[in-house]
């Protein structure tokens, strides 16, 4: 287990990084050079949307749309995105059931995830949020439970309004300092405070033998 989790962890990181080592740029980044302001906020929204089924550097789409659309209209723009992909994969999750979780998400994940909502019940969620691969997990696995979505859309608004900030924030601050570097740095450092923060409240839980059954 210990191993798996460094693993799963250090991909998570990579994630924002992999468009860059495969192409050598993010696809989307000429957002900030053309395109209208209400194109950018629908389309950077609906890519954040996606990101619930398909492999997109959600944080540093994020970092961009504040970049582009100013700290205000790229949060909200994130934040609509961010919730909407939440809700597809809850959505999917409660549907299709595990079938969809067992295609979509790895058993290791599943696995750590649902040690963490052992602990912390519905705020799993939020402490995901910013985590690739454990932030998709989360809302589907909570799905396939039938979590109340009473209960977890308050837990949804708080952690992606909170994301959409910061990550707008980034890009924001980077395009006033003329900054590339705080713009790919945004992109990187806010999943990587999410996975230290999860070392430092579930590492020891993490190391345990994972039960052989799960309901």
């Amino acid at each position: 287990m210990k191993k798996t989790l460094y693993f799963l962890l250090a991909f998570a990181l990579a994630v924002p990084l992999i468009p860059f080592i495969a192409i050598g740029e993010l696809p989307g980044m000429e957002w900030l050079e053309g395109n209208s302001t209400m194109f950018t906020f629908f389309y950077g929204a609906g890519l954040l949307s996606a990101d619930i089924i398909l492999p997109l550097p959600s944080s540093l789409i994020a970092v961009f749309l504040g970049a582009k659309l100013g700290w205000a209209l790229g949060a909200i723009s994130n934040f609509a995105g961010l919730m909407t992909g939440s809700l597809i994969g809850y959505g999917m999750g409660w549907y299709i059931g595990r079938p969809i979780l067992d295609k979509m998400v790895s058993k290791q994940s599943q696995d750590i995830y649902e040690k963490m909502e052992n602990q912390m019940s519905y705020w799993a969620l939020g402490i995901t949020r910013s985590i690739p691969i454990l932030a998709e997990a989360s809302v589907i696995i909570a799905g396939v439970a039938r979590l109340n979505l009473k209960k977890i859309i308050p837990v949804l608004i708080v952690s992606n309004l909170f994301l959409a900030m910061l990550y707008s924030a980034f890009g924001f601050y980077g395009i006033e300092q003329s900054s590339p570097t705080l713009l790919f740095l945004g992109g990187i450092i806010v999943p990587a405070c999410g996975i230290l923060i999860l070392f430092v409240l579930f590492r020891k839980s993490f190391f345990q033998s994972t039960s052989p059954n799960r309901s």
